[in-house]
């Protein structure tokens, strides 16, 4: 799934990103992981 632009993303779990995507924050909580794939980008605004 691909939050809205603007969204606050809170992420608990394994998550890679297949897409390009831009969020307002990211909020990694234990043992949740981000893994940007090569060829992606995640972009956070705050």
């Amino acid at each position: 799934m691909i939050p809205p632009a603007g969204a606050d993303v809170i992420i608990t779990t394994n998550v890679m990103v297949k897409a390009n995507v831009t969020c307002n924050s990211v909020r990694v909580i234990a043992p949740g992981s981000v893994n940007v794939l090569p060829g992606f980008s995640l972009e956070v605004l705050h």
